[in-house]
């Protein structure tokens, strides 16, 4: 079985990797996502003198958010599938994790109720942007929602 975490580091995807220890066996296969937005694709860039030295800085953190969460997930769940880390450069990340599920025929999703992402409206503040579209259009997978 193939499970993909999507994880922005924060404390609500972390607690993602207990459910994935819970539910994984040590013959699955654990995909630890992280997607980021370029800054120089942000309208905001055109203020930055180098707004490729911010993509440079964007993806080192994508890469570091993908390092902790690997040595969290080793750490705390021993024996619970084999990990794999992929990071993606993206202006959706929602469509970025669907996307990758399918490539992939991952049988599960599992990402955190809220993340780093700002509220977008009031009837996201139980659950976040992310995590509704991905439970509301994902098709063919389980999608875990850990509060």
């Amino acid at each position: 079985m193939q499970y993909l975490v999507a994880t922005d580091g924060s404390a609500h995807s972390t607690k993602t990797l207990e459910m994935v220890g819970r539910l994984a066996k040590s013959q699955d296969s654990i995909i630890l996502y992280n997607c980021y937005t370029a800054p120089s694709r942000r309208k905001a860039a055109a203020a930055y003198e180098d707004p490729e030295q911010l993509d440079v800085a964007a993806k080192e953190r994508s890469n570091k958010v993908l390092q902790d969460v690997s040595a969290i997930y080793s750490n705390t769940v021993k024996g619970a599938g084999k990990v794999e880390t992929v990071s993606e450069e993206l202006l959706d990340c929602r469509e970025g994790i669907l996307q990758l599920a399918r490539q992939r025929s991952v049988q599960n999703i599992v990402v955190g109720a809220r993340g780093l992402g700002t509220v977008q409206n009031l009837g996201r503040l139980v659950m976040g942007s992310v995590s509704t579209y991905v439970l509301h259009n994902a098709d063919n997978c389980n999608v875990v929602v850990v509060k």
